[in-house]
């Protein structure tokens, strides 16, 4: 019921920002664990992004 209300509320435009903002925001507070390195919504493919090898783990991420 919950996750039916927040995508509810997404549908609005004047929400849309407001609400991803509000949950990207708690979990960010929320998961704070030392593996927790990165949260991005998407990825794009083009131009590889040259890492050093420790980084390497964490392409997809980094390369958002």
């Amino acid at each position: 019921m919950l996750g039916e209300l927040f995508v509810a509320l997404c549908r609005l435009p004047s929400l849309r920002k407001r609400m991803w903002n509000a949950w990207y925001q708690f979990l960010a507070r929320r998961y704070r664990g030392p593996e927790w390195t990165f949260m991005n919504y998407g990825f794009h493919e083009d131009l590889p992004i040259p890492l050093e090898s420790v980084d390497e783990k964490d392409r997809y991420c980094i390369q958002l």
